[in-house]
């Protein structure tokens, strides 16, 4: 079985065991376990770069060290890495080129360009040009973000992982851009869903909890955020009870007429020190403790997640008896 012990880090995102640590690749074990030197995700990559302590992703600071605070930062940082590896290219040829024809129809680009300009490559609560930038990758298939073809134009390497695939495609010559194109198409589906382009992600990415929809913070896979969120009809069980949504419009990243509606994705999310008097931890549940409308505890960890705050671990027995919450039930019999 695959398994590697480091004193630096060692993480997992949903992608193969090979860069537990990119350091230190596992390798030459049974395809049984999963792949080896193959493209990651971009949410693979992003993690990887958080716990390296690179530039842009200087998570830990300049001691290299995480603190606490530091790393409840990073994993609701919402950087998009993928937003860092084309949008400075894509904004330069919307420079050049602000008009488009898309299905027949000519399309400014000015107004999303200059918003996608102004935007702070997050997909944080109040971030405007999250939208915009998520319904511009609409265009590109899944695998697109994993090597060259459709979306970028420096294939994966193996030997360097982490930092390909990279660099927005060229055009080809005498041929439209298609890069541009997916903008216009964004614009399009946009103005047809009544969304306005300034938008921010909080007005339209929601987690139902009961008859309460709570903007959420996070991003979808291709978008390269740590903090991965989304729907999936097969996957309800995280944001219980059961959620479903409306059908989504076609062309877009799962946008429907409620907005991006979220029931999985960051779940039980906890950070903990290693103290010499103990360890100190603090944590949140996305979805909340409890299944029934009627308690207290139904959203109350939901809206904690929208806020990006956390609540404490009570580990040491004197913190669990002060707790003003508490409540002990003693059971006897068999």
């Amino acid at each position: 079985m695959p398994q590697l012990d480091r004193r630096d880090f060692v993480f997992n995102a949903n992608d193969s065991y090979w860069l537990a640590n990119p350091a230190a690749p596992l390798e030459g074990f049974s395809p049984l376990h999963g792949s080896e030197r193959a493209p990651q995700s971009p949410r693979t990559r992003v993690n990887a770069m958080l716990l390296q302590n690179e530039p842009p992703f200087v998570a830990a600071g300049e001691d290299g060290t995480f603190s606490l605070a530091e790393i409840e930062a990073a994993i609701q940082g919402n950087h998009s890495l993928t937003a860092d590896l084309v949008l400075d290219e894509l904004l330069a040829r919307c420079d050049a080129q602000h008009l488009v024809e898309v299905a027949g129809s000519v399309v400014d680009l000015r107004t999303i360009c200059q918003l996608l300009g102004a935007w702070d490559r997050r997909f944080d609560p109040d971030s405007v040009g999250a939208v915009l930038f998520r319904e511009y990758l609409a265009a590109y298939g899944a695998d697109s973000v994993l090597d060259r073809g459709s979306l970028f134009s420096v294939p994966f390497d193996v030997d360097d992982p982490i930092h390909t695939p990279h660099t927005l495609i060229a055009p080809a010559e005498g041929k439209v851009d298609g890069a541009l194109v997916a903008l216009g198409e964004a614009v399009i589906n946009l103005k047809t869903a009544g969304v306005p382009l300034s938008a921010p992600l909080k007005q339209l990415q929601r987690a139902p909890r009961g008859g309460v929809e709570i903007g959420v913070h996070g991003g979808f896979a291709k978008e390269g955020i740590a903090n991965v969120v989304g729907y999936n009809a097969g996957l309800n069980s995280t944001l219980l009870p059961k959620v479903s949504r409306p059908t989504p419009i076609d062309g877009t990243a799962g946008l429907t007429e409620r907005g991006y509606v979220v029931n999985y994705g960051s779940s039980f999310v906890m950070a903990v020190e290693l103290l010499p008097e103990g360890p100190r931890g603090e944590a949140f549940l996305t979805y909340s403790q409890s299944e029934d409308p009627r308690s207290p505890h139904f959203r109350d960890q939901t809206e904690l997640f929208s806020r990006k705050q956390w609540r404490p671990l009570l580990f040491r027995e004197a913190d669990i008896a002060a707790d003003p919450n508490l409540h002990e039930t003693v059971v006897e019999g068999g």
